[in-house]
């Protein structure tokens, strides 16, 4: 056998540790390799995770969007509702004034009347007698045969107490006409 020569043996030593060098930096990558597949294999789970999240926010978006457009539907119902509501309250509020405008009328009119009752009543109280006059009358005779005197102070009390039935002209009483006798105030007795 041959000898081994110094060359041999280095080349020998030099392929050895390259081979020893070589496989340790082939196990460091494999480990190199394995890690970064687990990287990836764990990236991967979080990438689904996440895709799994951002369908569960898409569905709970969907179902909020759909939430408020059903708030939006009901909003404008309640307001077209509130808005009906308000028109009924106006067109009532409109009917209780008038109401009330009408009480007041019939409360003036039933108080106008009641004025005219008692002024009547006053007036009947304050009339002396009823006279139907005839052809040979005057308001002076009227005035003669019931206060005593037959001068205008008399007869004009008889007429301003007559005036809606004789009219205008105190010496144009019609024949027939029915006229009150005041009773004589008191400045004139």
């Amino acid at each position: 056998m041959e000898e081994p020569t110094k060359g041999k043996i280095f080349d020998n030593f030099i392929k050895a540790v390259s081979n020893r060098d070589e496989k340790e930096t082939l196990e460091a990558a494999k480990q190199e390799m394995i890690e970064m597949e687990r990287k990836v294999a764990e990236s991967q789970k979080q990438l689904a995770s996440m895709q799994t999240a951002m369908l569960k926010a898409q569905s709970d978006l969907k179902a909020a969007q759909d939430k408020s457009s059903s708030l939006e539907q009901r909003t404008l119902k309640a307001e077209a509702d509130l808005k009906a509501a308000n028109a009924k309250i106006s067109a009532l509020e409109q009917r209780a004034t008038a109401a009330e405008l009408k009480v007041r009328q019939i409360s003036e009119r039933e108080a106008m009347v009641q004025h005219q009752a008692a002024a009547a009543q006053a007036a009947k109280a304050k009339i002396l007698a009823t006279h139907k006059l005839t052809s040979k009358e005057t308001l002076s005779h009227l005035a003669l045969q019931y206060y005593g005197h037959a001068t205008e102070p008399y007869w004009r009390l008889i007429y301003e107490a007559n005036k809606d039935a004789i009219g205008p002209y105190p010496n144009k009483v019609r024949v027939g006409t029915q006229l009150e006798i005041p009773v004589l105030p008191d400045s004139m007795k």
